[in-house]
């Protein structure tokens, strides 16, 4: 008689959150466009087709990591921009943020993000600026839901850009004549802009050039930080 055939057992029950860290991690540093799935596995010390069970594949993958970002990094930036929140600071970190890869001098900021709701995650150490807009430039990997996703973010950031920079308008802290949702429409544009520089190894010193026009067509010379 032949050999009995082995039946294949279930695949491996995987840490998802570890799976998702470490997507997160290698896609932020190297461009989701330049990782696969097999490396992904590896770093995470998961079969390649154990990704695939839990995640639907490599659209579902991403949007578990969008949606970490989004938790850890956008939303606490996010939520505190509104109407009691200085337009000036915010514009800082959110182009300053981009220039230096997140580091900055918060004390001399008069902006608090809100806090994260879970325990935060370090960012990687050679992550270039910020996962969701270096993300966006990659087309030809984005399913449809990764841009709805993008599109209900940046709405929501223009909304509340438009708030603030109307308390702005108020306070002399944005310039009167301003139409408040298309600059904060520009704004927005001008991060992707801010992002492409800063992934292309643009010169920090024509970075910072160019977010010193951005804030001279908003924010009065005597406010701006």
């Amino acid at each position: 008689m032949g050999e009995k055939v082995k039946k294949r057992g279930r695949p491996k029950k995987i840490d998802r959150d570890s799976v998702i860290s470490a997507a997160l991690n290698l896609y932020w540093e190297y461009g989701i466009e330049n990782v696969s799935m097999t490396r992904i596995g590896r770093e995470a010390r998961v079969e390649r087709v154990s990704l695939y069970d839990e995640f639907g594949g490599e659209n579902g993958l991403l949007q578990a990591c969008l949606d970490l970002y989004r938790e850890k990094f956008q939303l606490p930036l996010l939520n505190g921009i509104d109407e009691s929140a200085d337009l000036p600071s915010v514009i800082k970190i959110l182009f300053q943020g981009l220039i230096y890869d997140g580091n900055l001098n918060w004390d001399e900021l008069r902006f608090v993000p809100s806090e994260a709701e879970s325990d935060p995650i370090s960012r990687p150490k050679d992550a270039e600026g910020c996962f969701y807009l270096r993300s966006k430039f990659v087309n030809n990997k984005l399913h449809e839901s990764h841009r709805n996703y993008i599109n209900l973010y940046d709405a929501e950031l223009e909304r509340r850009l438009a708030l603030c920079i109307e308390a702005a308008k108020a306070n002399g802290k944005a310039y009167d004549h301003l139409d408040v949702r298309k600059t904060a429409e520009f704004i927005n544009s001008q991060m992707t802009l801010m992002q492409s520089m800063r992934s292309s190894r643009t010169s920090e010193g024509k970075m910072l050039d160019t977010y010193e026009f951005i804030i001279s067509m908003i924010v009065p010379e005597d406010h701006r930080i």
